[in-house]
């Protein structure tokens, strides 16, 4: 977490001087203060007057340097927040794809919502208000020892006394919020299958089901939430109590201080406002190192994720792939075998069709040929890219071009969803619409949820298209479409050539099968025929 501050020098400096400003500040009043009370005692109204105006000009001035230390500490922030959330975003970039087919996109959109909101209010926020405690601390205790040194050390003593408690108390404090935090992404979890799912839910009568398991997530959340807080409130309870003695103290020992002659009645309500600014800085502290430890965990592992070294080791060949080829591959769990003694090969320059019920395997096949493994499964034989074993090697995968059964649409305008940021002739894309009957969407505009299943599929089909990889692998690519289209579909895909092109089809025509160099079919996770 220091790099980020290391990374902003001209922040944190601009920080560190309007910072110090302030608590200066701050600490003027105590000596306006004080003339004000020798001015009242003395009874002398020109120096009251005189000291009743700088008063004003300490308001006007104060809040000034209010504003201009919030948002000098915002700034900075923020400026941290982002940098943050770009290296998160970066290392999430980096994964492996077999990472990323195994990730929960859940877990990523909670980092970035819960996670780096714990990190601003409970981490970055706490280290810069005890940065702002400590210097107004430093600069009080420093005058404070120059005015009175034996009054201002027994206070400090006595400051100190209400950091302890909460340094005793961390652990079982910790280990309060991490379980208050996996009650919460537990409930995210559920909720979100919820309302993802609300319309399967709803048309199967399940709804009564779903709301009970909402519930008691949620219900697991409160109590998780109680204890945490139950927790966190008795450490502050405790710290209060002792912070109230402190503060009490003070009057009591600055009083036998004028008692003695020590202090005159101005010099201690002087004083006493100088100690103020060290007792408090001190209570404020304690609050914002209960915030830090509550958090510090989870700070931790967001660093981890986001140092995590990806998964692609860089010291391996980049390969571009002309042959798969499988040798006795299978994939294997406990419970169920999804593929089983498989041996394919497939080559550049030629179509595949692989065919098979429902459940057979046949989109786990597709996934395999580019190291797409479910996770919790094992593997059996090899998968060989150009005669290399796969796992040796890094594989180049901007050869290829992978059509899904369910197209993501990105809440972009049109462009973007088919040139996925690249840059194309406007010339061009309007020719791949066109090929795929969607010459009528309108480039700039927003699709997202706004196309029917089969434009959808045809938009990615034509995603595949525009970006001309020598593999194309495609899953259901016809699925959703009506006659007309599918029929085009299929006459785009035989007038492809010099590609390796692999596709899954669950019923197709005679005339689509007939466009294949080979036809496999996959049941129950084994090829039955090959022709």
């Amino acid at each position: 977490m220091k790099k980020y501050f290391y990374q902003n020098p001209f922040l944190v400096g601009q920080f560190l001087i309007v910072n110090i400003i302030g608590a200066i500040s701050v600490l003027s009043l105590a000596f306006v203060l004080e003339g004000i009370i020798d001015s009242i005692s003395n009874v002398n109204s020109e120096t009251f007057i005189l000291y009743v105006v700088l008063l004003l000009v300490y308001i006007v001035f104060d809040s000034l340097m209010e504003y201009c230390v919030e948002v000098s500490n915002q700034k900075l922030i923020q400026k941290i927040l982002h940098d943050i959330r770009s290296d998160l975003t970066d290392s999430n970039g980096r994964k492996s794809l077999l990472a990323i087919y195994r990730s929960n996109p859940e877990m990523h959109i909670s980092t970035y919502t819960n996670e780096l909101e714990v990190l601003e209010k409970q981490y970055l926020e706490q280290i810069i208000s005890i940065t702002n405690d400590i210097l107004v601390f430093v600069f009080a205790s420093i005058i404070s020892l120059f005015l009175q040194p034996s009054y201002t050390i027994i206070m400090v003593i006595l400051s100190l006394l209400p950091l302890f408690y909460p340094l005793l108390t961390q652990s079982s404090l910790q280990k309060a919020r991490d379980v208050s935090v996996k009650s919460k992404e537990n409930y995210f979890n559920v909720v979100s299958d919820f309302y993802f799912g609300l319309k399967t839910v709803k048309l199967f009568e399940a709804v009564h089901s779903f709301t009970d398991i909402v519930n008691s997530k949620s219900k697991q959340l409160r109590k998780s939430n109680v204890a945490y807080y139950r927790k966190a409130n008795s450490i502050e309870a405790i710290s209060y109590a002792i912070t109230m003695i402190v503060n009490q103290g003070a009057w009591v020992v600055g009083g036998f201080f004028v008692l003695k002659g020590r202090l005159s009645l101005g010099e201690f309500i002087g004083l006493r406002q100088l100690v103020m600014y060290i007792t408090y800085p001190i209570t404020n502290m304690k609050h914002s190192y209960t915030d830090i430890l509550s958090s510090k965990k989870l700070v931790n592992d967001l660093v981890k994720t986001i140092k995590q070294v990806p998964a692609e080791a860089s010291n391996r060949e980049n390969i571009k792939i002309d042959t798969i080829e499988l040798v006795n591959f299978g994939i294997l769990g406990e419970k169920q075998n999804i593929l089983q003694n498989i041996n394919l090969t497939f080559e550049i320059g030629k179509k595949y069709l692989i065919v098979g019920k429902s459940g057979g395997g046949k989109s786990t096949l597709l996934n395999s040929l580019i190291g797409l493994i479910p996770d919790g499964f094992n593997t059996t034989g090899s998968i060989l890219v150009n005669g290399q074993d796969f796992t040796s090697i890094k594989l180049d995968y901007s050869s290829v071009a992978y059509v899904e059964q369910k197209t993501f649409i990105f809440d972009k305008p049109a462009i973007d969803n088919l040139t996925m940021y690249k840059d194309y002739d406007k010339g061009l894309l309007h020719q791949v619409l066109q090929k795929v009957s969607l010459e009528t969407i309108n480039l700039e505009d927003e699709i997202k949820n706004k196309l029917s299943g089969g434009q959808e599929r045809r938009l990615d089909f034509a995603r595949s298209l525009l970006a001309n990889k020598e593999i194309l692998l495609l899953d259901e690519v016809t699925s959703s479409l009506d006659k007309e289209n599918r029929l085009r579909i299929e006459e785009l895909v035989a007038s492809l050539q010099g590609k390796m092109i692999i596709c899954i089809a669950h019923e197709p025509s005679d005339n689509f099968i007939s466009m294949f160099d080979e036809v496999l079919t996959l049941e129950e996770g084994m090829i039955k025929s090959n022709s």
